[in-house]
């Protein structure tokens, strides 16, 4: 096979991950799928390649629950000195395009855990990591969409845990919703769910319970009726914790039943 074509070949299995984890594929499928995309990078030689695709492939791990180590499997290096290494790269690095954003991969995809599980006080720091790092590397749309939910979802949450830096995470969420508004108005099948789980999310920290509420509802239905499985169970985490806030421990169980059996679907 000529060199061009497996570029290319490796070049859309790259893409292909970064869709598969933000648009909510079956995380077996990708665990599978990128195991073996994994093995014939390293077996073509294309190292850099490989790197890439074992950052997704350890992306389907972590959520699904397993605690392998894709980075020691394939190089023999931990996850952590793994992605530090890259990163600490991509900072030092003048390079853009495409090349630069295989490099920040780990970063995007440490973003993503962190939306799932909720924030902890290393993802402050991976996330001003990123703001030096992200103005270098070509996004496509879809990814874009994705990366700025999980901002937005982060924002909110870290204005509600550190009230001194309030000000700061509420304009940050705040912006990320006018993006959403704008690409509701021209896609609601896409972006309505995102939006109205955004706006759950504001309306949490203002401290408005029925509107809260409400839009936690449209969210947890838009994501179901769009076939968003993951984002659906995000949403009714959301939600449950909202619920716990105000003591409303029932509600809050119910809810989280809901994301279980979501996060079940999801693999």
């Amino acid at each position: 096979m000529r060199q061009g074509n497996i570029d290319n070949a490796f070049n859309c299995l790259m893409v292909h991950g970064q869709m598969s984890a933000c648009c909510g594929s079956s995380l077996h499928e990708m665990v599978e799928s990128y195991r073996l995309y994994c093995k014939n990078a390293i077996m073509f030689k294309e190292h850099v390649h490989a790197h890439s695709l074992v950052g997704h492939l350890q992306l389907a791990l972590s959520l699904n629950g397993s605690t392998e180590d894709a980075y020691e499997t394939f190089f023999g290096i931990s996850k952590k000195v793994s992605e530090h290494r890259i990163i600490q790269k991509s900072i030092e690095s003048n390079e853009g395009g495409s090349n630069f954003h295989i490099k920040v991969i780990p970063y995007r995809n440490k973003l993503f855990l962190v939306l799932m599980d909720g924030p902890d006080k290393e993802i402050n720091e991976w996330y001003e990591l990123g703001q030096k790092i992200d103005e270098k590397a070509v996004v496509l749309f879809p990814r874009k969409v994705h990366d700025s939910f999980i901002d937005g979802m982060i924002s909110f949450s870290f204005a509600r845990k550190y009230k001194d830096e309030r000000e700061r995470w509420e304009e940050i969420g705040n912006s990320m919703i006018a993006k959403f508004q704008r690409w509701e108005d021209s896609s609601e099948w896409n972006f309505a769910n995102k939006f109205h789980l955004l706006l759950a999310e504001r309306y949490f920290l203002q401290d408005d319970q029925k509107k809260a509420f409400k839009h936690y509802d449209m969210a947890i239905k838009a994501s179901g009726d769009h076939r968003f499985l993951h984002e659906e169970g995000l949403a009714n985490v959301a939600a449950a914790k909202c619920c716990l806030h105000y003591n409303k421990r029932e509600e809050g169980l119910v809810y989280y039943a809901k994301a279980k059996d979501c996060y079940r679907r999801w693999g």
